[in-house]
């Protein structure tokens, strides 16, 4: 699964509906207002908007991979701004619906759970799935320290 099929909603409806039931399973009925949420979000945004959200994606991305490959450790305070970008996206791309420290740390475990994202992940650096699980759960505890 590459960005555009996993941020701007054009996955096969039997994809999507493979995701939707996944994350059902996972979190329960609730999680449909969620992805509502985010949906409606990601509808409302114009072609333009959409290339900007992905562009500020691949740079915080390519940011982190490239910290990792540099030997910067997940935990490391210098990774904050990044992460914090990561979690500034996030927000957005659910509608502003706020990124608490522990929904960030959920979607950490969400990005290491799921095969399509940790196949994502791997693909930007060997081992990258796990080291942004950990770096988000490293900003997570910082945030709620």
């Amino acid at each position: 699964m590459d960005d555009k099929d996993l941020y701007a909603g054009v996955v096969s409806p039997q994809k999507q509906a493979e995701h939707e039931r996944w994350l059902e399973n996972r979190y329960g009925e609730g999680i449909w207002e969620s992805i509502d949420t985010g949906r409606k979000a990601w509808g409302k945004m114009a072609p333009a908007e959409i290339k900007t959200m992905m562009a500020e994606l691949e740079q915080v991305e390519s940011g982190l991979a490239e910290a990792m490959r540099s030997g910067v450790a997940a935990d490391s305070l210098k990774l904050g701004p990044l992460l914090e970008r990561h979690r500034r996206w996030v927000q957005l791309s659910w509608g502003d619906k706020p990124v608490t420290a522990a929904v960030y740390s959920g979607l950490a475990d969400l990005y290491v759970s799921h095969p399509d994202f940790v196949s994502r992940y791997d693909r930007i650096a060997p081992g990258f799935a796990a080291y942004l699980h950990d770096a988000m759960q490293a900003q997570s505890a910082r945030l709620l320290a």
